[in-house]
């Protein structure tokens, strides 16, 4: 069957209205003369009654259907191998089909995918299911694939990285966003494998073109953690057992130095999360949190305020409620949420401590996000992704929601978009984007899954929106850039 023939069925079978239908009404198999069989460079020829067609020669592999990104194409006729359309035919017919069929339509569908949507594989790879039993790819898909206009009104996804950054020479183990300051909107801070922090600038915000600002040397190892206090101050923590503080000479110049180095912890610090009045909380492998105190705002003087134990085994990951509480993840499998017996006071307790017995994780607790309504969320070395919700605001009982599966190996960073959505990444080197399917229904499912690294992803923050610094968006309000970094050494950014 040609490929005008094919996608005219996959209408008649899905869409129903379909233009194609419009175009070539019934099966005239007007590509016949282009279709060179199975292999070898077709010529291509582009029906008359398409407007602005273009031809575009196959390769080895045919032609495909070509678009502006998110919106509707232009048919591209050129041939492809007619085996490969046929496999294609019995799938979305439901059919039973062969292992290389299998493998066959899968890349049809990417690779047209690709062009149609300007690089857009990632949102699409997670909805292809192209067995070999009898099954249908969903309709979404089947309307992306084809030359239809489709833009999701609400929010476009990240696609494929807008931005490759090179700089360090070891693993990329965390970022963070910098606040916008005059004359330096846009930027973002690294921790390394390499040991040190990179500031990473934006020529001009959206313009996708980011340069390293400033490499910041002190650590004598690696470097896992960052986060940025709220006058614009740096945390890291680090294999060398240390916290250090770092201050820019003047806000936006790219000049830094170290504030305070802090030593109380034993082994490697982890993680590391801000509390609302200006303390920091740290976890380490030495199985403890410490809270962080400085003796006057700005002085650069801190102590550890408290020392908690509570943890069997490594403290990997820590992030703080809106209502003070904090939520630790440790390799002892377990999600603990700690209270301080009042404000200030610097004495913490374990309110709850959650387990694989209340439906928690099997193995190690790797990243923690708080939602924006109180629920969290935690990754696991097992591979899912769980959304806690407490019984009522500040009971301290909290339960499972719901367990999200779609990573194939360990989740090991997250982080909450401003409307709701999750993002995760993994040592599967994947980031999927979660949606819920109305606020606080507890019903999530993929919406967007970005390849791009080649190994495992072990960082993920998103960027401020266009909006904030003043720029007009094509991709309208909620345009969402994501940036993420791995064990590939680089630094990506989504958008």
């Amino acid at each position: 069957m040609c490929e005008v023939c094919v996608n005219a069925h996959f209408g008649q079978l899905h869409l129903n209205a379909h233009p194609l239908l419009k175009l070539f009404p019934g099966c005239t198999c007007q590509m016949k003369q282009a279709d060179g069989g199975s292999g070898g460079r077709a010529a291509a020829s582009v029906p008359p009654a398409v407007p602005a067609a273009a031809a575009v020669g196959g390769g080895g592999r045919g032609g495909v259907w070509a678009g502006a990104p998110g919106g509707g194409g232009v048919m591209v006729a050129a041939a492809l191998p007619r085996t490969e359309w046929e496999a294609a035919d019995r799938h979305f017919q439901g059919l039973p089909i062969g292992r290389q069929d299998a493998k066959a339509v899968r890349s049809l569908i990417l690779r047209r995918s690709l062009l149609l949507r300007g690089g857009g594989v990632g949102p699409l790879a997670e909805m292809v299911n192209v067995s070999r039993s009898a099954g249908r790819t969903p309709l979404a898909l089947i309307a992306k694939m084809l030359s239809i206009p489709f833009r999701d009104p609400d929010f476009t996804a990240p696609d494929l990285p807008v931005a490759t950054l090179t700089g360090h020479s070891g693993e990329v183990y965390c970022v963070a966003v910098l606040p916008p300051v005059e004359d330096a909107d846009g930027r973002f801070v690294t921790g390394s494998a390499d040991t040190t922090v990179k500031v990473w600038k934006e020529s001009s915000p959206g313009s996708g073109v980011w340069s390293v600002e400033a490499t910041l040397t002190g650590h004598s190892d690696d470097v896992d953690c960052v986060v940025v206090l709220a006058d614009g101050r740096l945390v890291t923590g680090s294999e060398d057992n240390t916290v250090k503080v770092w201050k820019e000479s003047s806000p936006g110049s790219g000049q830094w130095s170290v504030e305070a180095t802090l030593t109380g912890h034993s082994d490697s610090v982890v993680c590391v999360a801000v509390l609302a009045d200006g303390r920091f909380v740290t976890g380490s492998y030495d199985d403890t949190v410490k809270v962080w105190k400085e003796s006057s705002p700005g002085s650069g003087v801190w102590s550890v305020e408290a020392t908690l134990t509570g943890h069997s085994s490594s403290v990997d990951c820590v992030a703080v409620l809106a209502d003070g509480r904090f939520v630790t993840g440790s390799d002892d499998n377990t999600v603990k949420v700690w209270k301080e017996s009042s404000p200030g006071s610097g004495v913490w307790s374990v309110e709850a401590t959650l387990t694989y017995q209340q439906s928690g994780h099997r193995r190690y607790v790797s990243c923690v996000a708080v939602l924006a309504d109180g629920r969290f969320a935690t990754g696991s070395s097992d591979t899912t992704v769980k959304v806690w919700k407490e019984s009522s605001p500040g009971s301290g009982v909290w339960s499972v929601e719901a367990t999200l599966t779609g990573h194939s190996s360990d989740v090991v960073c997250a982080a909450v978009l401003a409307d709701g959505r999750l993002a995760t990444g993994s040592r599967d080197t994947t980031v999927k984007v979660w949606n819920e399917s109305s606020p606080g229904s507890g019903v999530w499912s993929v919406e967007a899954t970005l390849t791009g690294h080649s190994v495992s992803v072990y960082c993920v923050t998103v960027l401020p929106p266009l909006r904030s610094y003043g720029v007009e968006d094509a991709d309208g309000p909620t345009k969402v850039r994501l940036a993420t970094g791995s064990w590939d050494k680089t630094v990506k950014v989504w958008g």
